[in-house]
């Protein structure tokens, strides 16, 4: 909101006692755009910090991230912190060596750390349902019951059951209507297309000539 938000020199931001009443009255205006929020990572900073998998903090230790902005105190201090832990992390799940005062990562340590991160989340999926888990690849046809979000990292997830699979596809913001209801559909790249209900559901059960059974 312009001229609501005041910047102190050590990085805070302190909203004014009236701030909501002020967006109120702004959105009733038809401002011309509102407020978006991005999920740069699903966990805390100081989860972040000892994660198997990657995480944002990875992004700004190989300056993929804009640092300048980080304040010298407060949430740029905790960010510096959490990064020296993170380094030890990965030096102790074997994507880098101590090299003196520095570490040095391993050649391909990301996609380690992504391949890591989907077969832990694999495991507690089959430990949680007792099926079968798996990710679905690009073009491949889902159907099952839409029963969680699963939030990784780099991308969120939908979780599908149908007998004995439990089938991660890419998760977008229109699939919540469809929570804990038949869902159908086809993955293509970082999206998934569906149709959900239970139209859908005797469509399939057509299709595959048999019932279905969550």
């Amino acid at each position: 909101m312009s001229g609501g938000v005041e910047r102190t020199p050590d990085g805070q931001f302190l909203l004014p006692g009236n701030y909501a009443e002020r967006v109120l009255r702004l959105e009733g205006r038809g401002a011309r755009e509102s407020a978006k929020v991005q999920l740069l990572d699903p966990h805390s900073i100081q989860q972040q910090a000892r994660y198997h998998g990657p995480t944002w903090l990875d992004q700004v230790m190989t300056d993929k991230v804009d640092r300048t902005h980080f304040a010298r105190a407060h949430f740029g201090v905790e960010i510096e912190q959490a990064m020296q832990t993170r380094l030890q992390t990965l030096v102790s799940l074997g994507a880098g060596v101590r090299q003196g005062q520095s570490v040095a990562l391993y050649e391909g340590w990301q996609n380690q750390l992504q391949r890591m991160e989907r077969a832990l989340m694999l495991q507690r999926i089959e430990r949680e349902t007792g099926r079968v888990a798996d990710v679905a690849r690009d073009g491949d046809r889902v159907h099952g019951v839409f029963v969680s979000r699963i939030h990784a990292a780099e991308k969120s997830y939908a979780l599908l059951v149908h007998d004995r699979t439990a089938t991660l596809v890419p998760w977008r913001p229109d699939m919540d209507r469809a929570i804990n209801q038949f869902m159908a559909g086809q993955v293509s790249g970082r999206t998934t297309d569906f149709k959900y209900g239970k139209g859908v559901e005797q469509a399939v059960k057509r299709d595959l000539g048999r019932g279905l059974d969550r």
